[in-house]
């Protein structure tokens, strides 16, 4: 059930993050073109850029995590190098808490955010703190699928 759940929340997640790239691509390529040459351009744009820039990170982040391809430090994984199991054990639970507290905060955040909007933009800000929100959610979904897999590894073993 949480395996599928992940496949579709992962393929939401490459979809949502290529249409970022895309679309921050195209404002930010306009915005580009009309201030050099036409010696104008859009004041929203600069708003929408930052917005799409968080959204990615986060995207982005979310699906690093998903392939366990975050940046990391390696110090800790050659000095435990004979305990795997146990490293594995004591990254995973200490990534789990780590997000839950950053889930906890960004949703506080995100609640403090209250009616602020972009000025230019008419939108609220909640729009962008909510990234962290959901990087964390489906961070969290990620990292317990990983844990059960390797429990169920463990059974049939």
């Amino acid at each position: 059930m949480l395996r599928s759940i992940n496949r579709v929340l992962e393929l939401i997640l490459k979809i949502a993050a290529v249409i970022l790239l895309f679309g921050l691509f195209m404002i930010i390529f306009w915005q580009v073109i009309l201030r050099y040459f036409f010696s104008t351009g859009f004041k929203w744009i600069d708003g929408i850029s930052v917005m799409g820039f968080v959204w990615l990170a986060m995207v982005g982040s979310a699906l690093g995590v998903r392939k366990n391809a975050l940046a990391r430090v390696t110090i800790f994984e050659t000095k435990f190098q004979n305990r795997e199991t146990l490293f594995f054990w004591v990254q995973k639970i200490s990534t789990l808490v780590f997000m839950g507290v950053l889930c906890y905060a960004s949703v506080y955040f995100t609640k403090q955010a209250g009616s602020a909007i972009y000025q230019l933009l008419k939108i609220p800000y909640r729009i962008q703190y909510v990234a962290c929100t959901v990087f964390c959610i489906c961070s969290i979904l990620f990292l317990l699928e990983e844990i059960l897999n390797r429990l169920r590894q463990k059974k049939g073993a």
